[in-house]
Formats: structure tokens, sequence, C-alpha cells
């Protein structure tokens, strides 16, 4: 008369459920199981502040007011189980430190079940995200290791800038743009104590310096830019005059050329380098009257 059998327990509520076992012959026999709460569900498991996450529990009280803790928030969203004692909500990742955060769902009249998220971090903010070498960039980030030391690389530049997180794992600091090439370039900021995060920000091409920025026709003028493609051919344009001049960028997207002003009109004339392989910028120089 010995027998094994095995079951899932299936959807219901919380409590000590009864177990019976019918033989066709010899009769019933009962045992019991208890049902406790479980958060069977967390989509996603991890991701920034910011996130979406949706959780799901079964074996609360049927129609249990459920209390959702996250982290250090102790009330971060409330829900209703059903009359089965399942549930399922959903709640916002709120400002905490970089880690492994506690989900606790607490039911009024049931008790407690937890399952987990991991915070990390993100770079949530540059301004601007785009110019010339030569601008200041602020950068924001959230989601490091309390009073994390983060070294901020920049493209080429592995260590631009260093930055503490307060409290709450968040951080802000500002940069100078130094002398790289033309395009889209990564802003990677690196907590000793928790991971790395992106950003981005474009270059443009920048003619930033003009001299002398007046003179006569017959003028010898030197012109630099930066924010080039490396090895980038550089055609300039000066006023009416198409390709007056050309030059070829280094290996960090800088140049410097040289031109002699020709017979133009008086006043502010345009000084246009295009590079092939990016854009072009533009400045000036005031052609001034001559008696020659």
């Amino acid at each position: 008369g010995y027998f094994v059998k095995s079951f899932v327990v299936n959807l219901q509520d919380y409590g000590t459920t009864a177990v019976s076992a019918s033989g066709n012959v010899s009769g019933t026999a009962i045992n019991t199981f208890f049902i406790k709460p479980n958060i069977y569900a967390v989509e996603p498991t991890e991701g920034t502040i910011g996130t979406i996450v949706t959780i799901t529990g079964s074996g609360y009280e049927t129609m249990d007011a459920v209390t959702i803790a996250f982290g250090a928030t102790p009330v971060i969203q409330t829900a209703a189980a059903d009359n089965s004692g399942w549930f399922s909500s959903v709640f916002t990742v709120d400002t905490q430190s970089y880690g492994t955060m506690v989900i606790r769902a607490t039911g009024a009249s049931s008790e407690s079940a937890q399952n987990s998220f991991k915070i990390k971090p993100q770079v949530y903010s540059v301004l601007p995200t785009e110019g010339t070498v030569g601008t200041v960039v602020s950068i924001k980030g959230n989601g490091y290791a309390v009073i994390d030391v983060i070294t901020v690389a920049f493209g080429t530049n592995s260590n631009i800038k260093k930055a503490n997180a307060n409290s709450y794992g968040s951080f802000e600091t500002s940069f100078t743009i130094d002398t790289q090439v033309y395009g889209l370039t990564n802003i990677i900021a690196t907590g000793t104590s928790s991971e790395s995060a992106a950003g981005s920000f474009f270059i443009h091409a920048n003619v930033y310096r003009v001299s002398p920025i007046k003179g006569t026709v017959g003028s010898q003028v030197v012109i630099s830019g930066t924010g080039y493609a490396a090895g980038d051919t550089i055609r300039v344009d000066f006023g009416k005059t198409l390709n007056i001049q050309s030059a070829t960028a280094d290996g960090i997207g800088k140049f410097q050329t040289s031109l002699v002003v020709d017979v133009q009109a008086y006043g502010s004339t345009t000084i246009k380098a295009t590079g092939v392989s990016s854009e072009a910028a533009v400045n000036s120089f005031i052609i001034i009257p001559d008696i020659y």
C-alpha cells in the first residue's frame, strides 16, 4: 500500500492547504502543505536608474494588500493580490547606488517574499552633445558605488577628468574637449568600485585661429584648425577664390597653413577650410584698403 508521487504546487493563496490522497478501495488520507509568498519573476533583472521593472508574485492571501520595498526605499509601490493570491506590479528604479538591490513584497495578511535587481551605472546627461575642440562639456552619471572614485576617459585620452560619486552613487563633472579627430567620440566613466558607463560627444571641425585677422591685399595669413579627420586633405577657400591653398591634417586632426591675400574687395572675407573626410569650418579675415 506504499506510493510516492510528486506534483507542482499550482496557483493558490497563502496558508495551510490540504493534500488528500484517495484510494479506490482504501479511502482518503489527508496531510497539509503551507503555501508561502514568492516573487517568481523580475523583468528585467538589471538596468540603470529610471528603468521600469515588472515584478510578479504568488502565494499571497486572497485580495492581500502588498507593499513593495526596493533597496533603501521602503515603499516604492503597492499592489493588490487577486482572489488566487497572485499579483503583478511595476515600479521605476529610483536613485540608489550600484549593486544588487533587494526587492521585498510584503503582504498585509500574509508575509514577505524577496527577489533582486542589479543597478548599473549610466552617464545620463552630456551637455552640450557636440562642439569643437576647446568646448567645455558637463556630464552627469548615477548608479555608481557610494563615494566611488570615477575616472572619465574621452576618446584617446584615458584620464581627462576624475570625479567622486556622492552617497547616492551620483556624480557631476566637466572637462574641456582636447585636440582629437573629427566625429563621434566616446565618453567612458569608470568607477573604481563599480563598472563603466558610456556617453558620447561629436567633435566638429574648427578654424580656431587666423593671424593676423586683418590686412591688405598681399598679406600673408596663417590659419590653424582642429577637429578634422586624421590625415584629412583640406581645401582652403578665401572669399571668391576657391582652393587658394590646401593642407593635410595630422594624426589628431590638426592643421596649419598660410595663404597670401589675393585681390578682392574691402571688408570681411570668409575663410573656409573643408576636409575631404570630415566637414567644413569657417572664419574670417578683414581686407583693408592699401595704396600700393
